[in-house]
């Protein structure tokens, strides 16, 4: 089974509106929504990415949060989430800048993320992952 990701961005100024959507599909799709609590450190969310069979990542809260991949003490990148503000990724796209077309934005395989909350309020993450089963 087939499952598909859309990512659609949008820019409307001085009275235009310019707006573009983006379509993979891939056959494994992992889908996050969990609450992370008020002063939450380092709580374990068990993601499984192979960057080589990445092909979407799509991450939001509703609060400000931070992120360590793969470990809480030496993570392999650490990523500060603003609220409401989507990380997204999309295999072949400029959705993160540069003139090559980025590479997928982390360094190497996940295996887990830990969040912070230390917002004052009770966050919800969401978390969208497309991989090919079989890169």
């Amino acid at each position: 089974m087939a499952f598909e990701h859309k990512i659609s961005t949008q820019v409307q100024a001085g009275g235009i509106t310019v707006s573009q959507t983006v379509t993979k599909t891939a056959g494994n799709r992992n889908s996050f929504d969990e609450p992370i609590a008020d002063a939450q450190t380092d709580k374990l969310v068990n993601v499984a990415i192979d960057v080589s069979a990445l092909q979407s990542f799509y991450m939001v809260s509703d609060q400000a949060v931070t992120i360590e991949t793969n470990d809480g003490t030496t993570p392999q990148e650490t990523i500060v989430l603003k609220a409401n503000e989507p990380l997204s990724w999309i295999k072949g796209s400029n959705q993160l800048g540069g003139a090559d077309y980025p590479a997928v934005p982390f360094g190497g395989d996940v295996t887990a993320f830990f969040v912070t909350n230390a917002s004052g309020s009770a966050a919800q993450l969401k978390i969208e992952i497309l991989q090919d089963p079989t890169p």
